[in-house]
């Protein structure tokens, strides 16, 4: 029995760099996407920045902090996209894949009109603590699909450049090391280092894990969650080319 576990880890192992790659891509990327002043139609995202911008990196971040500068219309409107969006979330699940064409394409359409009510410059927005995945458009285990089954996905980010990638499946967790660079006002280089898988709190397998991409921010901010009146949350909205909605509740 124990021999037949051991090979099911190490196959979910091989399986780690599609499973935890929120942003893992080596080329050009086409993605059917609205962007702020485009009209609807494909837009082209490059992995790397040019030189000119990747030179003005840094990890220099600010605070979300509540819209109330903004007229009350603003942040009516920006509640209720916010709040139709978690709704759709929780009404579909996490995994994407699974919905159809129909949910996807709301899920980018809602993504679409929330990003003009995002926190400006939202790459530079801090993020600590542990973020929870509510949505991936991914085809891979980044979702949390691990054959059958459905692990729950969190980012626990360190400091400003250190974070951890998590999937747990009862007593499976399997951590990605990475690290983030800002690049600019809406895009975060991330690039991977290490993978450990624990099974019952036990290292099975500590490897070095190669892989680079850049989420491009739509939409952060804090908005009211679905749980109560008062809970706010950190909602995250971003593109690695697949639409991925991540919460951190306040």
């Amino acid at each position: 029995m124990m021999k037949h576990l051991v090979t099911i880890l190490y196959a979910i192992v091989a399986y780690v760099p599609v499973i935890s790659s929120f942003a893992s891509f080596h080329q050009r990327t086409h993605v059917a996407f609205h962007t702020k002043h485009s009209l609807p139609k494909a837009v082209t995202f490059q992995l790397w920045s040019t030189p000119e911008s990747s030179s003005k990196s840094t990890t220099i971040t600010k605070t979300a902090e509540e819209p109330d500068n903004k007229p009350p219309e603003w942040i009516q409107e920006r509640n209720r996209l916010s709040n139709k969006l978690l709704e759709r979330c929780r009404d579909v699940g996490q995994i994407g894949t699974k919905t159809s064409d129909e949910s996807r394409n709301a899920m980018r359409e809602l993504s679409n009109q929330l990003m003009k009510y995002s926190d400006d410059d939202p790459a530079f927005v801090q993020l600590t603590q542990e973020h929870e995945l509510l949505y991936s458009e991914s085809p891979g285990g980044s979702s949390g699909a691990i054959g059958p089954f459905v692990g729950q996905v969190t980012q626990n980010f360190v400091n400003e450049v250190d974070f951890v990638n998590g999937v747990s499946l009862g007593p499976l967790n399997i951590q990605l090391m990475a690290e983030r660079d800002i690049l600019d006002s809406g895009r975060i280089k991330v690039e991977f280092r290490e993978t450990v898988v624990k099974f019952l709190g036990l290292e099975l397998v500590r490897k070095e894990t190669n892989g680079k991409g850049v989420w491009e921010q739509l939409f952060v901010g804090i908005v009211p969650g679905l749980e109560s009146k008062d809970e706010r949350i950190l909602l995250r909205v971003m593109l690695t080319p697949s639409l991925f909605i991540i919460q951190q509740k306040l």
